[in-house]
């Protein structure tokens, strides 16, 4: 008797997760590429006046240099140009309203815009992640839409390289950008 219980819960159990794994909305992932120049700034001349990253032991630097890059690559920042670039604080579908149960009003919509942080909720989804001692960066972002979430990593990759000619951007170089794959509900 005990076996039979078992081999019931078994099934049942296993029935049960693909019930809910058929039933997930997929999500998909959008990777971008970017080179980031660990090269010191040449403000007087041709003379470089610090010392290149990664030269004479400068592990813990470079690491701390790669850091700082992560976090403006995540920064409330970076993220206010993209969602003003792409027009993202009245975009109906990221700001998650398109598709609402019930149909809004456009004074409810306006009110959704005027109080939603998209800023936040952009810099929440940037993915950025290093391989060991490379100088290649890996930006990614997560949507259930693949095309949105490949305009979304381009926003982030066109605003990175347009501004890499100021300080707050420097040392970013777009490598390229990679199509969206089909990934699993727990990369969220």
């Amino acid at each position: 008797v005990r076996r039979w219980w078992f081999i019931v819960t078994a099934v049942l159990v296993f029935s049960g997760s693909v019930v809910l794994t058929r039933h997930q909305k997929p999500i998909y992932r959008a990777t971008g590429l970017l080179h980031i120049d660990s090269s010191p700034p040449r403000v007087l001349s041709e003379m470089s006046e610090v010392v290149q990253l990664g030269t004479g032991g400068a592990y813990g630097a470079s690491r701390a240099y790669y850091q700082s890059q992560q976090q403006i690559l995540q920064s409330r920042d970076l993220a206010a140009i993209v969602v003003n670039h792409l027009g993202l604080a009245t975009d109906e579908y990221f700001l998650g309203i398109k598709d609402a149960a019930e149909p809004m009003t456009a004074e409810q919509k306006q009110r959704v815009f005027a109080t939603a942080d998209a800023v936040g909720l952009l810099a929440s989804r940037v993915k950025v992640e290093f391989g060991d001692e490379s100088m290649i960066a890996k930006v990614s972002i997560d949507d259930g839409d693949p095309e949105f979430a490949q305009r979304l990593v381009n926003g982030v990759m066109t605003v990175v390289n347009l501004g890499s000619g100021s300080d707050g951007a420097r040392g970013f170089e777009v490598y390229g950008t990679t199509p969206c794959t089909n990934g699993s509900s727990d990369l969220m």
